[in-house]
């Protein structure tokens, strides 16, 4: 799967610069470069591809690093914010432009500020200019500067937490478990991208890595690409798979390859790992609505071989299906500050296949209410008002628990929040 060419190398040399111009935050990606340069796509493009594929990357790069401020542009009389244009042969056709675009995109979710979708030209001379299309909410260049810093602390946050693990199978199921712990499934979107019914994502940024990573929301798009990215930081080969109207990915455990599907795991009512680290047979043989057929502008590539449903054999192995009931938490904590009250509980280290601590809140003229799902030990409720009661449960969920039991309540009077 390595990339042997040298244009490749390039790219990699490019992101290791952007390393030294931006904050010493980004040491964590520094450490991943050499898992996204194995691109699979990329390497199987002809030399005039990659001519174009390199123009892209250096063009998103810029936009990454600088505070160069999105161009306006008229399509189809909607406003659209567009990158520099790289320029591509006459020979290539419109399709052929975009799906190399397609290609890039897919293979670099980094570039969380990049849509799905691309500005492109037919010149009189023949030639054809292709740019980015830039989410309105990150055209201004100053104020993406901000975000990308955030995004980056984020990103290396999590895989400071990945790459602690030992073996890759562990490694592989930190990044599967902190994705589902982290995100809830946009169904309505997913039913949109599953029937084939286009939506205005300009402002829902769910085919963005930054639905998932920032907003904690998306379909399956988000869910592929963030797997792909935080698999690759940590060193997992990896890439992502889509047919005509899902995304799931392929990821390197030991010496063999694994098909995963962390959405569908996400929307699993009984088991949260049908689709972690299985076989390509297997993945087709539980896919009931037939999602994971390739689509035809991939089926150029040979994508590496799956091995049989991977085994641990170990103790990182998936949950016992036999425990059902949540883990009782206890409430060590209510403080009133300037910003709400801050709650702070028992961490629980032990409980295996922790999905989330979820927060209830309670007041004299409102019953129990989920406020907050959460890995942290603290959060701020912010929107308490002064004077009023409150009162705080919390329990610790695992994967596979269909009921929940709430440790014992708390109660606090607000007071001083401004």
């Amino acid at each position: 799967m390595t990339v042997k060419s040298k244009k490749s190398l390039s790219i990699v040399l490019l992101l290791c610069m952007l390393l030294t111009v931006l904050a010493p935050q980004l040491n964590v990606y520094a450490a991943g470069a050499s898992g996204l340069s194995n691109r699979v796509y990329y390497s199987q493009l002809k030399d005039a591809e990659k001519k174009i594929y390199n123009d892209l990357d250096a063009v998103a790069l810029s936009y990454f690093k600088d505070k160069t401020n999105a161009t306006e542009v008229s399509i189809n009389g909607k406003t659209c914010y567009r990158t520099t244009g790289v320029t591509c042969p006459a020979s290539f056709s419109e399709a052929d432009v975009k799906n190399i675009v397609s290609y890039y995109l897919w293979e670099n979710p980094i570039y969380y500020f990049l849509m799905d979708d691309c500005y492109y030209v037919a010149n009189a001379d023949g030639t054809k200019e292709v740019a980015f299309l830039i989410y309105p909410m990150f055209k201004d260049g100053s104020s993406r500067s901000q975000i990308t810093t955030n995004v980056i602390n984020k990103i290396n946050s999590l895989n400071a937490s990945v790459k602690s693990k030992g073996s890759d199978y562990d490694k592989a199921k930190a990044v599967h478990d902190m994705i589902l712990s982290n995100t809830t499934m946009n169904k309505d979107l997913e039913s949109k991208y599953m029937s084939g019914t286009d939506y205005d994502d300009s402002s829902i940024l769910s085919k963005s890595v930054y639905s998932t990573l920032m907003l904690g929301t998306g379909n399956s798009i988000g869910y592929a690409k963030m797997f792909y990215l935080m698999s690759s930081m940590a060193g997992l080969p990896a890439l992502c798979v889509t047919s005509d109207n899902h995304a799931w990915n392929l990821v390197q455990v030991g010496s063999k390859f694994y098909q995963v599907d962390a959405a569908w795991d996400d929307m699993s009512s009984d088991n949260h790992y049908k689709f972690f680290l299985v076989s390509g047979a297997t993945m087709v043989e539980n896919d009931v609505a037939k999602c994971h057929v390739v689509a035809e502008k991939w089926r150029r590539f040979t994508y590496p071989a799956t091995g049989d449903n991977y085994s641990s054999g170990s103790s990182s192995s998936k949950p016992d299906s036999s425990s059902t009931t949540s883990e009782k938490v206890t409430v060590r904590k209510l403080k009133n500050t300037s910003k709400g009250v801050k709650i702070t509980w028992e961490d629980i280290d032990d409980i295996d296949e922790l999905k989330e601590y979820r927060i209830q809140r309670k007041t004299s003229s409102s019953d129990w209410k989920t406020i907050k799902k959460t890995y942290d030990t603290t959060y701020t409720d912010k929107s308490v008002k002064n004077g009023k009661t409150y009162k705080y449960r919390i329990t610790a969920v695992r994967y596979g628990d269909t009921k929940t039991a709430y440790g014992k309540a708390k109660s606090i009077k607000v007071k001083g929040k401004k």
